[in-house]
């Protein structure tokens, strides 16, 4: 027979805590301390230490990378109104955005609602620099402008392909509040975006990302980038403003894409159209309007089809509702018009309609026209 003393994990489980009742409230709580001063000192130089601080690090490497290609821009607007004697007079305002470097040649990409109306332009370079600029091409329906100046020491931003899907990390870069070359980051919220935040004459393409960075007067016109420094689009708005903090909008790079080098070569762009006409507001029971006619998904309600435009030419008929473009599902008028952004005249895309006098689901192909010819007389 052994000699060892053998002790049951209950009885010591019940002579350590007996200890511990013994010593006093104080000693436990000077063991609980020293487990956690332990523990943290331990994390200091653990992994969950390198990976912050990597992301950190890669987050300042990217801010150094972009910055050198953000201007900000000052704008000098001339407006002209009348006196109480109805006497004409006119006032000089300041305006402040953003933009980014494009090419080596000296082109700048910003916002075209930054430059509206502008009798001069400043470009100031992140070293400092100030430039004078002029206008090269500006398209309202999109909001895009290009801006030219001596090309010399540019450094042109690097951009990506396409944009990228919802949840992907972004930095947005600009002026917010005149606190120029700034950075923020969040995430792609969302895409295809449509918010109807401009009106006019003209056609008008909303395709926006939405991004929950946060952006304010100043930021517009800055380029929005992915964690490689690539800019997946451009500032441009905040909707609802008034009633929070605001979502933030964004042009996609596939629409920049689309329209810069048509302002950079002519001055303007030529946008594409189907040939038709949408409510001017979205019918309050349009849910309810959907399931009359035999729908369980959205659409957008054709209200009117052009007489011999694509459209019409297509076989599509007054009373259709435009399920989708290309795949992409289309929920009013304003969406199908962002869809047809970076088409061109004479493009074929695939048009999916609803026709409810049928209960017929039909594909179309629509050789798009030249928006220039849109008439909307009756």
């Amino acid at each position: 027979m052994s000699g060892t003393l053998r002790v049951r994990p209950a009885y010591l489980t019940l002579g350590i805590t007996g200890l511990v009742l013994w010593l006093g409230p104080d000693f436990a709580a000077k063991v609980e301390y020293a487990r956690t001063k332990a523990r943290v000192e331990a994390m200091r130089d653990g992994p969950a230490d390198t990976a912050l601080k990597m992301a950190s690090d890669a987050g300042v490497l990217l801010t150094q990378q972009v910055s050198p290609s953000v201007v900000h821009i000052t704008s000098i607007v001339v407006s002209s109104s009348f006196d109480s004697r109805g006497r004409s007079q006119r006032r000089e305002e300041v305006s402040n955005g953003s933009g980014w470097i494009w090419d080596e040649d000296g082109h700048i990409v910003t916002n075209e609602h930054v430059i509206r109306g502008a009798k001069s332009i400043e470009i100031q370079l992140e070293t400092g620099d100030i430039r004078r600029a002029t206008v090269q091409g500006t398209d309202p329906a999109t909001d895009i402008a290009v801006l030219k100046l001596d090309g010399s020491r540019l450094l042109p931003a690097e951009r990506a392909d396409k944009a990228p899907p919802a949840g992907t990390t972004i930095f947005a870069f600009g002026s917010p509040l005149e606190l120029k070359f700034s950075v923020s980051s969040g995430i792609v919220s969302g895409l295809g975006r449509t918010a109807g935040i401009r009106s006019g004459a003209g056609p008008t393409f909303e395709d926006f990302l939405q991004i929950d960075a946060p952006i304010n007067p100043g930021n517009s016109g800055g380029p929005v980038t992915d964690t490689l420094g690539r800019v997946v689009g451009m500032s441009t708005a905040v909707a609802d403003q008034d009633t929070g903090p605001g979502v933030g909008l964004a042009v996609p790079i596939e629409l920049i894409e689309r329209v810069v080098p048509d302002l950079i070569d002519y001055g303007r762009t030529v946008h594409a159209m189907l040939g038709v006409q949408f409510p001017r507001q979205v019918r309050s029971d349009q849910a309810a309007f959907l399931e009359q006619v035999g729908l369980d998904r959205p659409a957008a309600p054709l209200q009117r089809v052009i007489p011999n435009g694509p459209a019409d030419q297509a076989g599509i008929r007054a009373g259709d509702l435009i399920l989708s473009i290309n795949g992409r599902v289309t929920q009013n008028g304003n969406e199908v018009k962002g869809r047809l952004g970076s088409a061109k005249p004479n493009e074929t895309v695939t048009v999916e309609i609803f026709r409810p006098r049928t209960q017929e689901t039909l594909l179309v192909d629509v050789v798009l026209g030249d928006a220039r010819s849109l008439t909307t007389r009756p």
